[in-house]
C-alpha cells in the first residue's frame, strides 16, 4: 500500500515543513507535564481563558474535557519549534464546545487562539456557532487538525497569521448566514484572511486533506497571504466557489476533488448554475488591493463544477496561472473560463498557461496546447492549440476510454476517471518541468497522460479521497523557512 501522500519526502522536500516523527512525538509527550481543562471544574482550569503561561510550557499537552457552552479564548501562549504546546481532547473522549447559548460578537470563532505561537490545535467538535468556528489572530507557526466543526454562521475554520496548516479537518454547514442564498453575500468556510486592512499580507499556508461541503459561501480561500498550498481536499456542494485565490500569490492548488451534485445548493443570485469549481481573483474590496500571481492549478478533479474561471475588480489584475493536468468532467454553465478572462484595464496579460488538461462538454495571453476535449466533434474555436503544430484532441464521449468501461457521472468514484490502455489521452501530453508527479503522487511519465492522474497508476488509498483519518499529529512548520520553496520546486 502507498504511503500516505504527506509522508513521501522527497517529492515535497521543497515544501518547507518540518516533520516531526512520530516517534520523537511520543517521547516528547512522555516527557511533557499534562493538563486537564474541565467544563465541570473538575481538572486543572475550567476553560482556554483560564490558561496563563507562567503555568503551561512549551511541550505540554491540554487535554479538554467535556461539553463546553461558552466562548474558548487561549491568548499568549506560547510552545517552541521543538516543543509545541497541544490542545486536545481528553484520551478515550472528544470534547465539544457548543456555541448554542453563547456569543462570540462579531465574526469571531466560538474557539479563539489569539496571539499564539506554535501550538497545535487538535480533534476537537466545534458546533452552532453564531459567528464563526475555530479563529486565529496574529498567530505564527499554527496547526488546526483533526476537529471536526458544523452549524456556523460565518466562518468554520480560519484567520491570520505566518506558516499555518489547517489539516484534516471536516467542515460542514458552514456560511449558514447564507442559508438557500437569502441572506446576499457570504464568507468563507475555510480561509486565510488578513487580520486588518493596513497589516501585511499572511505568509506560508498550508491547507490539506480536508473535506469541507454542505456550505452556502466560499469553500477553501486563500485570501491576502504569500504562499499558500491547497492540496487533496474534498470540497463539494458550496454556494458559489469550492477553492478560490484572491488578492494573493505564489499559490498552489494541487490534487483536490472538487464536485456539485445538489442542486439546493446552486447559486441563484443572478443566474442558476453550480458553484465554480476553482476561481483565481483579484477583487478591490481591501484597502490596497493587490495582484494575484504566480497561482498553479494542477492535478485537480473537477466534477459538475462551474469549471474553472476568473474574477477580478477595478483595475486589479491576474498573471501567471498555470493551469496543468485537471480533469474537469461535465461542466455546467460557462464550464472553463481562462479564454473569456477580459484583459485587465491597463495591463498586457502574460505567463498564463492552459496545457495537459482533460475537458469534457481573451486567449491571446494564454498557451493552449495538449489538451483533450471530450463530448464534442470539434475543439471550440476560442479553445484551439495556439501553436501552429496541433497537439490536442477532440473525441467522442464513448471513445475516450476510461479503466472501468464506464462513462463516469457526478456520483462516481474517483478510480472511475483512471485512463484505460487504449484512451487517446494516455501519452497525450506534453512534459513540463515544473508538474513530475499526478494527483496519488506517482511521477509523471516522459510522455505524460493529461488530466489529474498518469495512466497506469493506483489509488492511492490513505487519501485519494482528500482524507487521511491516520495522519501523524506531531509535525510543525520550520518558522525559518518558506513554502516559497516548495512554490519555485
Amino acid at each position: 500500500m502507498m504511503q500516505p501522500f504527506f509522508l513521501l519526502g522527497p517529492r515535497y522536500s521543497g515544501l518547507g515543513l518540518a516533520l516531526l516523527a512520530l516517534s520523537l512525538l511520543l517521547v516528547q509527550h512522555a516527557q511533557a507535564t499534562t493538563w486537564v481543562v474541565d467544563a465541570s471544574g473538575k481538572g486543572n482550569f475550567t476553560s482556554l481563558d483560564a490558561i496563563y503561561s507562567t503555568k503551561v510550557k512549551p511541550g505540554d499537552i491540554v487535554y479538554m474535557r467535556g461539553t463546553f457552552t461558552t466562548v474558548q479564548t487561549l491568548q499568549n501562549i506560547n510552545g517552541t519549534k521543538d516543543k509545541p504546546i497541544t490542545i486536545t481532547s481528553y484520551p478515550g473522549t472528544r470534547a465539544i464546545v457548543d456555541g448554542t447559548t453563547a456569543n462570540p460578537g462579531g465574526y469571531q470563532g466560538l474557539v479563539r487562539l489569539n496571539l499564539c505561537h506554535f501550538v497545535v490545535l487538535d480533534n476537537i467538535i466545534v458546533r452552532k456557532s453564531s459567528q464563526s468556528g475555530i479563529s486565529f489572530y496574529y498567530n505564527s507557526d499554527s496547526v488546526v487538525q483533526n476537529c471536526e466543526v458544523h452549524d456556523v454562521q460565518i466562518r468554520g475554520i480560519g484567520g491570520c497569521g505566518d506558516n499555518v496548516v489547517i489539516r484534516n479537518n471536516t467542515v460542514y454547514n458552514g456560511c449558514m448566514q447564507n442559508y438557500a442564498g437569502k441572506f446576499g453575500s457570504w464568507s468563507q468556510v475555510v480561509s486565510s484572511d488578513s487580520c486588518s486592512s493596513t497589516t501585511k499580507f499572511n505568509k506560508n499556508w498550508v491547507i490539506e486533506y480536508n473535506k469541507v461541503y454542505n456550505s452556502w459561501g466560499e469553500g477553501i480561500d486563500c485570501i491576502q497571504v504569500t504562499g499558500c498550498v491547497v492540496r487533496h481536499n474534498v470540497v463539494y456542494d458550496t454556494y458559489s466557489v469550492n477553492i478560490y485565490v484572491d488578492n494573493a500569490n505564489g499559490v498552489v492548488i494541487d490534487s483536490n476533488y472538487i464536485y456539485s451534485k445538489n442542486t439546493s445548493y446552486y447559486r441563484t443570485t443572478t443566474y442558476t448554475w453550480p458553484a465554480t469549481g476553482i476561481l483565481v481573483g483579484a477583487e478591490t474590496w481591501p484597502a490596497n488591493p493587490q495582484p494575484t500571481f504566480n497561482v498553479t492549478i494542477k492535478n485537480n478533479l473537477l466534477v459538475g463544477t462551474n469549471g474553472i474561471s476568473n474574477f477580478y475588480g477595478g483595475s486589479n489584475w491576474v498573471n501567471n496561472v498555470r493551469i496543468y493536468y485537471n480533469t474537469i468532467w461535465n461542466p455546467n454553465a460557462t464550464g472553463i473560463g481562462p479564454f473569456t478572462w477580459p484583459q485587465q484595464k491597463n495591463i498586457t496579460p502574460s505567463g498564463n498557461e492552459f496545457r495537459n488538461n482533460l475537458i469534457w462538454t481573451k486567449r491571446s495571453a494564454w498557451t493552449i496546447s495538449n489538451n483533450v476535449w471530450v463530448g464534442v466533434k470539434t475543439i471550440p474555436t476560442n479553445c484551439t492549440d495556439t501553436s501552429s503544430t496541433i497537439t490536442s484532441l477532440a473525441v467522442n464521449t464513448t471513445l475516450i476510454n476510461f479503466a472501468s468501461g464506464r462513462v463516469p457521472v457526478i456520483s462516481s468514484p474517483l478510480t472511475d476517471f483512471y485512463l484505460g490502455a487504449s484512451s487517446p489521452a494516455r501519452g497525450a501530453g506534453v512534459a513540463l518541468a515544473s508538474v513530475t508527479t499526478d494527483y496519488n503522487g506517482y511521477a509523471r511519465a516522459s510522455k505524460p497522460s493529461v488530466g489529474f492522474v498518469e495512466y497506469g497508476t493506483q489509488a492511492n488509498s490513505d487519501g485519494s479521497d482528500g482524507s487521511s483519518a491516520s495522519v501523524a499529529t506531531g509535525f510543525f512548520l520550520a518558522a525559518a523557512r518558506s513554502v516559497s520553496a516548495f512554490l519555485l520546486a
